[in-house]
């Protein structure tokens, strides 16, 4: 009896990826009705994924007619079963900074890090130095270049937190270690200026002049 019991399960979850894969091709064949249906009676069963997708449809009214009340419903189901993007949405629907922030940090706390990155740039926007560094540290440590680069200004500049060169330095060079060209950019700029390190200077100019960083590439031309 168990192992019968045991099977249906199986076959039961085996089903529901079934259909969300069939869904899916629909709704990315644009055939938003049939994809609307299924993902309906998948949602109806506590499908998180599915529920997410009911409000990625209502919301931009796609093969339905735009309800931003349901959609936000539907989000919130999905956000509360661990779907990170759908946190991330729902804070973007929000008008109270306060019910902003708290979406912003359910999805940073499920590894989202734009979600991470908007709550740092709020808290920057108001003076936080220590929540704006927060949460910047949080998706940095996700590997995300963006967030890394704004430690490093942070710390640079000295404005909303205590100035510190060393560590502004540490996390230029882990921004560009995850490719983002300004920071690179900016290490070359720092060892041809500060440091009279040609070989360095042209190794950073080179990683960012190879991304296409204008600014870079003259910079590297000129060391030549």
């Amino acid at each position: 009896m168990i192992k019968k019991i045991l099977l249906f399960c199986c076959v039961g979850v085996f089903g529901l990826a079934n259909d969300f894969s069939t869904a899916f091709k629909k709704y990315e064949e644009k055939n938003y009705q049939e994809a609307f249906e299924i993902f309906s009676a998948l949602c109806e069963k506590n499908n998180a994924k599915a529920c997410f997708s009911l409000a990625l449809m209502y919301e931009n009214a796609y093969g339905v007619k735009q309800d931003m009340q349901k959609a936000k419903a539907h989000y919130n189901f999905a956000c509360n079963k661990g779907i990170s993007s759908a946190c991330f949405n729902l804070a973007l629907l929000q008008d109270e900074k306060r019910e902003i922030k708290l979406f912003h940090k359910k999805a940073c706390d499920l590894a989202h890090t734009q979600a991470c990155n908007a709550l740092a740039s709020l808290y920057e926007e108001e003076k936080d130095g220590e929540m704006a560094l927060y949460f910047y540290e949080k998706s940095c440590k996700l590997k995300d270049s963006f967030a890394c680069y704004k430690l490093a200004n942070l710390n640079e500049q000295g404005l909303i937190v205590r100035q510190n060169l060393k560590l502004a330095l540490s996390y230029y060079k882990k921004s560009c270690q995850f490719d983002f060209l300004e920071s690179c950019y900016i290490l070359g700029c720092y060892y041809q200026i500060k440091e009279k390190d040609d070989k360095l200077a042209k190794r950073y100019l080179g990683k960012a002049c190879d991304g296409s960083h204008t600014q870079a590439c003259a910079a590297y031309r000129l060391l030549n």
